[in-house]
């Protein structure tokens, strides 16, 4: 992957993951379950990606390799 790739990846995650501040700043919407996950899954995303830059591999395909390496022959 290139370092434009790579830059343009981590630009893309900082617009498309929520920030949040402090509780005192959700109102009501910290009590929706929903809000909760899509921040879980904003921040496992941005994980993945950084962990992953340099390989240029997708989420599925690091799932396929996980299952290969799991079930030989």
């Amino acid at each position: 992957m290139s370092a434009q790739h790579r830059a343009q990846r981590r630009e893309t995650l900082a617009i498309t993951t929520p920030h949040v501040a402090g509780d005192e700043d959700l109102g009501e919407i910290r009590d929706i379950v929903g809000f909760h996950i899509r921040l879980a899954h904003a921040a496992v995303y941005r994980h993945f990606t950084e962990t992953f830059a340099d390989l240029d591999l997708t989420q599925k395909q690091v799932a396929a390799l996980w299952l290969v390496a799991d079930h030989p022959g």
